[in-house]
């Protein structure tokens, strides 16, 4: 008897795990049109609509970092805008298999993200992601997209030590001295590290040190 007394207790545990993990035909399609939010190459100007403040600030804050690049080409930042498509200029295709609840205000959704060349057109390349969202003020917003929320901070942490070290001007001059003949072309103001600065310092007064 008390063998089958111990039995109820992980029992109990899978009925209650199953019945939380059952499909929420509403959180489902809420899902799909916050999908429309995730940024792709830019951050929509009505996504702080639809985004949770938390990962709102996460993303304008990586977006807005200065990522040290040489005048004229591409930086650290350029993996921000290769969240859902790549660089070949496809369009992304979602489908959300499943959303359920995982606590009072939390939610969970499986999405696969696919690229298509046209609209209407063959989907390819799928693979699955997760969707969070937040019940905020009655209403269910993004809160995070396949981890992204925390890969924007690390990637902001790292450049924040950067600017606290002065690591990119040391970076550029660094390259100069090594390819001499490029200093007219790459700064030929000698502003790039005068540029930085006020550039840093904007970002500061917006987020903070």
């Amino acid at each position: 008897m008390k063998a089958l007394k111990y039995l109820f207790v992980p029992l109990i545990a899978l009925v209650t795990a199953l019945s939380c993990r059952q499909n929420d035909p509403a959180l489902q399609e809420r899902a799909l049109e916050l999908c429309k939010y995730i940024p792709d190459h830019s951050i929509s100007d009505d996504a702080v609509n639809y985004l949770t403040p938390d990962f709102y600030t996460a993303l304008t804050e990586a977006w807005d970092a200065p990522d040290g690049a040489f005048p004229g080409e591409s930086g650290e930042s350029e993996w921000l805008y290769y969240f859902v498509t790549g660089s070949g200029g496809s369009l992304p295709h979602f489908t959300v298999e499943s959303a359920w609840r995982t606590g009072k205000n939390r939610a969970v959704a499986t999405v696969l993200l696919g690229q298509v060349w046209e609209p209407g057109g063959e989907v390819q390349s799928e693979r699955p992601c997760s969707l969070e969202m937040e019940l905020c003020d009655g209403e269910w917003l993004l809160d995070d997209f396949d981890g992204i929320k925390e890969a924007c901070r690390i990637y902001v942490k790292e450049l924040r030590e950067k600017y606290r070290t002065g690591a990119f001007v040391t970076e550029f001059e660094r390259y100069l001295q090594e390819h001499p003949g490029e200093r007219d072309i790459l700064d030929p103001e000698g502003t790039y590290a005068s540029d930085l600065d006020a550039a840093i310092h904007r970002f500061y007064e917006i987020y903070g040190e």
